[in-house]
C-alpha cells in the first residue's frame, strides 16, 4: 500500500533483504536515505528505519492511511523531530 503513496519510495534493506525500507522520494537521487516519521492511531512510533511497518501492521487491520511527503504540509499534531522527511500515519480498525 505504501508504494502508492505520493512522495515515498519502497526499497529493500541490502543487509536484510526481507525488510522493506520506506524513504522520501525527494532525497532518492542524492544517495542519502530520508526515512519518514510514522504514527499509528495518532501515536508516534518512530521512523521507517526503526519501525518496520510491514512486520507490524497488516492491510486488513488498517482503516486509513495519511501521508505527508513535505514538512510544509504536515498538520501540527504530527509535528515532531525528523518530519523533514515526511510523515505517514496509519489508523487501525477499532475492535469491538
Amino acid at each position: 500500500m505504501v508504494r502508492r503513496l505520493e512522495g515515498f519510495d519502497v526499497g529493500y534493506d541490502r543487509f536484510e533483504p526481507s525488510r522493506k525500507l520506506i524513504t522520501n522520494r525527494r532525497f532518492g537521487g542524492t544517495g542519502r536515505t530520508c526515512p519518514p516519521v510514522v504514527f499509528v492511531d495518532g501515536v508516534y512510533v518512530g521512523t521507517t528505519e526503526t519501525y518496520d511497518v510491514n512486520s507490524v501492521l497488516w492491510v486488513d487491520q488498517l482503516d486509513a492511511v495519511e501521508s505527508y511527503p513535505s514538512a510544509a504540509r504536515i498538520p501540527i499534531e504530527y509535528n515532531t523531530t525528523g518530519t523533514r522527511c515526511g510523515v505517514i500515519a496509519f489508523w487501525t480498525k477499532r475492535q469491538g
